[in-house]
């Protein structure tokens, strides 16, 4: 009786039975053949046609056409020496469908030697221990010339597969290959081809490795790489791997840096990159739709007309160039048991999704099997949520979601978002430490949000709202140190902050930061350092203070948690209140002074938290009208005549007041503070609101010039303003008549007469 051993694998032949772990595998007789071993520790599950693999993905006819020719003609290349092409991309990019094909074409063309496809969903198909194997078992079958070495290398030492990977590859496929090379069937089909430039048949040169990251371990997807590149350097024949990836970070370490690649001629072809990814899903949704309104069984109900070219236009734009989302799709809509019509429109959002379906089961195991090996899950989300956030005027994300900016926005270590983003490549694009992150699937942004679809991984918008809330208020913080300031900087700040706070949750970070934000210190180096900058945006410190006053006034700020913020920027306002009136009094008569400012002040009647904000409002209506005071002072310094200079500002004020929501001087002091309001009309009315009120305030001061009380006559409120603020309007008037009352003696009589009839009043020619 003859056995043989392997310790490792219990590998045992006696009496005629090979065992391996105490399971009957197959009767070989006393004596065993290496090839039948080596058979049985292939992944037969991983070849290009085996049954585990029924149906695999392909590339669409007319689809992928150029990228295929350009390996078939990497192929066809009559190189010396072995070589690599990585195909790599992100998740659901087409890589097996590409790599499946290109298999398939080198099968009928007698070029395929070997093939591995890797599944995380198969142990088989996930242990990268079975590679070398696998490899060899199709070379001897493809070479039968190379069989013998194989076979004898088995019987010889049975206990190779308990060997290195290096060893393995050395000793069953370089070995083997570089011995054939040397054979005299090869050497006369090399003379055939040479002197009579006739190929007697194709030699099977082309080795394809698909999903090599989905191999079980990083560490052996590394070890693997390895060994196929010294394997590349010893081989006799050019042998042509073709190897597919996500561009997960090891692996691009490996290729990048490993003293074997970089010695190699690698080429590379990155799908993320591919011009005409989306013109090819275009083309293959075309066809799936066409089989539908072909084959289905409701076929004679779809219109030919169906789908509308806008419907393929949007599932093309949420593929992101990504197959697996139009294959996805085409999967849910294609069911013979329900209408394909009812089901693209709950792709589309027009229908909710019964709940006993999931449209996107495919596409969710596939994210949610990348987020789930991420090391800093909870970090990961923060970013995402960044970067997915739906996107608004003013939220200042368009210019920091590079990964530097993210590290500041969520009070990160510098470094950290590179590092956590760095192994998730297959998602976005990282084009450096400052430059914006792109994520390269539309489609992720639906399954965060939703939370039956991501369950643990779902992304709660109000709590990233809340993260870049502090995030934004701590870079207008450190914006605001000596040596460092910068008022465009402060003001992208500003209004990312208020964007985000504005749909917040107050938590104790949020409530800390607020409380610990100097406001009154802020405006104050604009105003004494940055006053040209405040003229360009003479509405800035205004809507500053309105903000924070409507961010009070939100649901989320109702609770006594809130009572300390109203305190802070109770005092932050009377602040610069007094910041404001130190920087007039040398222009302005101090008499003057107290009556413009008391004008819009309201009395606060109680400390309940409904009357809070509207106390806090009113203080912000008296520091618009100091900081409009503030600035025509600036800008009317020429004069010395403080009753012209209020003629001047209120004239401001009217002309304001005439002028269409649409106006592009009114459209840029909108712009000023994006976000700042749910749309431009509620800007609009609180803007006109503050406009009639500096107008009530200053006229009674301002001087009897002839050019001025003409303006007067002629003026006319825009119809906006008359619907919107009709209360007010009513008061302004009333104090025009009043003025031109006061003035009329100095008037010409055609002027009182025009006065009297466009402001209907009846005393003046009197």
């Amino acid at each position: 009786m003859s056995s043989i051993l392997s310790n490792s694998q219990n590998v045992l032949i006696t009496g005629g039975q090979l065992i391996n772990n105490n399971t009957r595998i197959e009767s070989v007789g006393f004596h065993a053949n290496g090839i039948d071993i080596l058979r049985h520790r292939t992944a037969l599950s991983a070849l290009i046609d085996s049954t585990e693999r029924f149906d695999p993905p392909k590339c669409a006819p007319d689809t992928r056409v150029a990228i295929i020719q350009n390996i078939m003609d990497w192929i066809g290349r009559e190189d010396e020496c072995s070589s690599v092409i990585w195909l790599y991309g992100p998740a659901g990019s087409g890589k097996s469908a590409l790599a499946q094909t290109v298999a398939e074409i080198c099968e009928k063309q007698h070029r395929l030697l070997a093939s591995f496809f890797f599944s995380r969903t198969a142990p088989s198909r996930s242990d990268g221990r079975l590679l070398v194997a696998t490899l060899a078992y199709q070379l001897s079958i493809a070479l039968p010339s190379t069989r013998r070495s194989i076979q004898e290398c088995v019987e010889e030492d049975p206990t190779i597969f308990d060997r290195s990977n290096e060893s393995q590859m050395a000793r069953l496929f370089v070995d083997p290959i570089n011995r054939f090379s040397r054979s005299w069937m090869h050497n006369i089909s090399n003379f055939t081809k040479q002197y009579t430039g006739c190929v007697i048949a194709y030699e099977p040169r082309v080795v394809v490795i698909d999903g090599l990251d989905e191999c079980h371990d990083f560490r052996v997807q590394i070890n693997l790489l390895s060994v196929i590149g010294e394997a590349v350097e010893r081989l006799k024949l050019p042998i042509k791997f073709i190897i597919s990836s996500r561009p997960e970070s090891h692996i691009l370490r490996v290729f990048n840096h490993h003293s074997t690649f970089r010695a190699l001629d690698i080429l590379t072809i990155n799908l993320a990159t591919e011009n005409d990814s989306h013109r090819d899903i275009r083309v293959f949704l075309q066809m799936q739709f066409e089989e539908i309104r072909r084959t289905h069984p409701l076929r004679s109900y779809l219109l030919e007309t169906w789908p509308r070219p806008e419907a393929i236009r949007e599932l093309v734009r949420k593929s992101s160039g990504q197959f697996i989302y139009a294959s996805t799709v085409i999967k849910y809509i294609q069911s013979p048991k329900h209408r394909p019509d009812d089901r693209l429109a709950v792709i589309l959002g027009l229908y909710p999704a019964p709940s006993h379906e999931a449209p996107f089961a495919e596409l969710d195991a596939l994210y949610s099997h990348i987020f789930s090996s991420v090391y800093d899950i909870q970090s990961v989300l923060k970013i995402f949520g960044a970067l997915i956030i739906p996107r608004s005027k003013g939220d200042g994300l368009g210019n920091f979601t590079s990964p530097n900016a993210l590290d500041i926005l969520l009070f990160f270590k510098p470094g950290t978002a590179l590092l956590l983003l760095s192994d998730l490549l297959s998602l976005v694009s990282l084009g450096g430490r400052n430059t914006p992150v792109k994520i390269l699937h539309a489609s992720i942004a639906d399954y965060f949000l939703d939370r039956s679809r991501s369950g643990s991984f779902w992304i709660d918008l109000k709590t990233i709202h809340t993260h870049l809330s502090c995030g934004y208020l701590g870079r207008a913080s450190v914006i605001t140190l000596p040596y460092s300031f910068n008022p465009l900087d402060l003001h992208s700040a500003i209004s990312g902050f208020i964007s985000h706070c504005l749909n917040a949750s107050l938590t104790d970070s949020l409530e800390k930061d607020l409380c610990t934000f100097d406001l009154a210190s802020t405006c104050k180096i604009l105003i004494i350092r940055h006053k040209p900058w405040l003229v360009l945006n003479p509405f800035y410190i205004w809507f500053l203070a309105i903000s924070l006053t409507r961010i009070l006034e939100s649901k989320s700020f109702t609770s006594t948690k809130a009572k300390r913020i109203y305190v802070h920027f109770e005092n932050h306002f009377d602040a610069l209140i007094k910041v404001l009136l130190l920087q007039l009094k040398s222009s302005v008569s101090g008499n003057h002074l107290a009556v413009l400012t008391s004008a819009t002040v309201v009395k606060q009647n109680s400390r309940a938290p409904s009357s809070r904000a509207a106390y806090l409002s009113s203080k912000a209506q008296k520091l618009a009208l100091l900081c409009q005071l503030f600035y025509w002072d600036y800008g009317s310094s020429f004069s010395f005549d403080i009753n012209f200079r209020y003629a001047e500002a209120t004239k401001q004020c009217l002309a304001f007041l005439c002028s269409d929501p649409e106006n592009l001087q009114v459209r840029h002091a909108l712009r000023q503070f994006p976000n700042s309001y749910a749309d431009h009309s509620d800007a609009w009315k609180k803007l006109s609101e503050a406009h009639l009120d500096y107008a009530s305030a200053i006229l009674p001061f301002a001087a009897s010039d002839s050019y001025f009380v003409e303006f007067l006559v002629d003026f006319t409120f825009s119809a906006s303003v008359v619907k919107s603020c009709s209360n007010k309007v009513d008061i302004l008037r009333t104090n025009i008549t009043a003025y031109l009352r006061a003035v009329r003696q100095y008037l010409r009589p055609d002027i009182l007469t025009k006065a009297e009839n466009n402001w209907n009043i009846s005393s003046l020619t009197c």
